[in-house]
């Protein structure tokens, strides 16, 4: 397919700018796709908000949470056709480093630079090419592949089930089961998800946050408590709402039974050793702009599982929209069109968005 089409290109930080740019030429075995909408990442907004070491390439265009539709498919490919609704992640493995060679393919080096919308252009633009679907390394339906959308699932929902894979994945990675005592440390879309999917486990939140506007929307997603930080340290609300234990060096310990950290301020990790009961479970799912200052009398004493977490079950987030276990749409905090991608990105990086989709058709 020949033809400019827009995108919207990282130039560093705060730096983004619309451009008019070839529409990609795909190869045998790729697909192009035209994006309907396109979503904002929290990781694309420490990209934007910390500049370029955040950024896998130069001149990177975002966008790895969309709806869109098959426009061309290459001579190669047998699976899919033109008008297909479509979503999908390129990780394409370099089958060549250590972790390859013992088929932890998850932890491939060189993956991130073959990643939609980081090491490779995404779907922040009008169309973008997804490189070889029916690779040899396509045996999961999320790993460099794509997936087809049921059409009772609507685009808005599509764009938005990446992250909620995501704190799937956080959720089952902390073994949260009915009748847990859970704190969930921020209120983005990850720490939300996350929030409905303790919920539907039958488990008690407490969720901490510091915007009014996002805990709010915690609250009508089933939180049992919200938290700001800004009325006071974060410990203290937490233990003022459970039962303070005490542990072998004082008194800070409550019976959370884990903690799941999609925040990632200076000393959340630090808060969650402290909240979490001795052989609890601490599960990291946020990205860490700075160092976290750590108590490591917290880890000897109290034991507990500390887990880190890149995990993406989509197609059980897919599942659980349809299903309606999980909502999507309290979240959503707006539709805008690209030329007003700005707006978009100033709004969920200031926090007085959950999220905003754009519309990459108008």
């Amino acid at each position: 397919m020949k033809g400019k089409m827009k995108a919207i290109v990282y130039h560093g930080q705060n730096d983004l700018r619309l451009e008019e740019l070839d529409i990609p030429e795909i190869g045998p075995k790729d697909v192009l796709l035209k994006t309907k909408y396109a979503s904002i990442c929290g990781s694309d907004l420490h990209a934007v908000r910390r500049g370029p070491k955040w950024a896998k390439a130069e001149k990177q265009i975002f966008g790895h949470e969309f709806a869109a539709e098959i426009a061309e498919v290459g001579s190669e490919i047998t699976r899919y056709k033109v008008g297909d609704r479509v979503f999908g992640v390129n990780m394409a493995f370099c089958g060549e480093c250590w972790y390859c060679r013992h088929q932890d393919y998850a932890h491939c080096t060189g993956v991130g630079d073959h990643y939609t919308g980081q090491g490779i252009p995404g779907a922040c633009a009008q169309y973008f090419k997804f490189t070889d679907p029916e690779s040899e390394y396509a045996f999961a339906p999320y790993l460099n592949s794509l997936m087809p959308i049921p059409d009772e699932m609507t685009d808005e929902q599509c764009a938005m089930m990446e992250p909620f894979g995501v704190g799937l994945g956080a959720v089952n990675k902390a073994g949260v089961k009915e009748g847990d005592t859970v704190v969930i440390l921020g209120t983005g879309i990850i720490g939300i998800s996350s929030l409905q999917w303790c919920k539907a486990r039958g488990a008690r939140v407490i969720v901490v946050g510091r915007g009014r506007h996002r805990l709010d929307i915690a609250q009508k997603c089933g939180a049992d408590h919200v938290v700001s930080t800004l009325d006071g340290d974060c410990y203290e609300q937490v233990a003022a709402l459970t039962e303070e234990t005490g542990w072998y060096w004082g008194k800070e310990t409550t019976t959370v039974d884990a903690v799941i950290d999609c925040a990632g301020y200076p000393g959340s990790l630090n808060d969650a050793l402290k909240i979490v009961k001795p052989g609890g479970a601490v599960c990291l799912a946020a990205l860490y702009e700075d160092p976290s200052p750590v108590n490591p009398q917290y880890i000897v004493n109290k034991e507990p599982k500390i887990l880190g977490t890149c995990d993406n079950d989509l197609l059980g987030a897919m599942k659980g929209i349809l299903a309606g276990t999980v909502s999507v749409e309290p979240l959503l905090d707006g539709i805008m069109g690209i030329e007003d991608f700005q707006e978009a990105f100033d709004r969920q990086m200031n926090g007085t968005a959950e999220k905003i989709l754009i519309d990459m058709t108008r």
